[in-house]
């Protein structure tokens, strides 16, 4: 699980006496599936955020995971469908749709969601596509964060950031495991950039798809959970966490 430039990473956050943090975001989520039951049997304690589609079995996702203290729930969008044209960049909401039209139907999902007894703490776009209007929407749905892709915090000061940085597929077709190698090096990297933008606390967001996965995805994730807590520390969902180090 570790490169030798992994280690040499982890041995600098050592000797500042911090332990970095990850948090895990799964997306896709639109009923119960064995595959759902596989995921959250490996999550068991960690904190987890699921992103569930609003469109899909809401009511038995809300009976599935009832009880389920280790599970934060996210809505995805609305409907997971792209109206963009073909060969464009795919993305929920058409090009030009207003602030006012993409609130609307993001409160009518977020509604449906917390009828089914899934009421979502965080909002997170499909194909993690941030329109122009979107944050405005996001935040008039009433939501104080959202979850895309890549970024160490705020976007703007009502709405805040908690990204994924580590996406364990590649998305060609068929969709396939990334490959241990890359994955290890893509950690290090945000270990690095967060030692040296001094944002120890911003955790590295672990993405998966737990309907895409294919053997070897799922035998990383195992060895990969059980490696973490020897070096990082989990991050629940929390909107009003301290940016500060944990320390070692």
């Amino acid at each position: 699980m570790i490169s030798p430039a992994l280690e040499a990473e982890l041995a600098e956050w050592r000797a500042l006496r911090c332990r970095p943090r990850l948090w895990w975001r799964d997306d896709d989520a639109r009923r119960p599936t064995p595959q759902l039951d596989r995921l959250l049997a490996l999550a068991d304690k960690i904190p987890l955020a699921l992103a569930i589609i609003p469109s899909g079995n809401v009511y038995a996702l809300g009976k599935c995971l009832s009880g389920l203290a280790n599970v934060t729930i996210a809505q995805h969008g609305v409907d997971h469908v792209n109206r963009r044209a073909p060969g464009a960049s795919p993305g929920e909401n058409p090009l030009g749709a207003s602030a006012g039209q993409i609130t609307a139907r993001i409160a009518a999902g977020r509604e449906r969601m917390t009828v089914a007894n899934l009421a979502p703490a965080l909002f997170v776009p499909p194909w993690n596509r941030i329109d122009e209007a979107l944050p405005d929407a996001v935040q008039a749905s009433g939501f104080g964060v959202m979850s895309a892709w890549g970024g160490l915090g705020r976007t703007r000061e009502e709405v805040r950031r908690l990204d994924a940085h580590l996406d364990v597929m590649a998305w060609t077709r068929p969709a396939r495991f990334k490959g241990a190698a890359r994955l290890i090096e893509v950690l290090r990297r945000g270990l690095v950039r967060r030692r040296t933008a001094r944002a120890p606390a911003v955790p590295i967001g672990l993405l998966t798809h737990h309907l895409s996965h294919d053997a070897a995805a799922w035998s990383f994730l195992d060895a990969f959970v059980a490696w973490v807590p020897s070096e990082f520390e989990w991050a629940k969902f929390d909107l009003n966490a301290p940016l500060c180090c944990s320390p070692a």
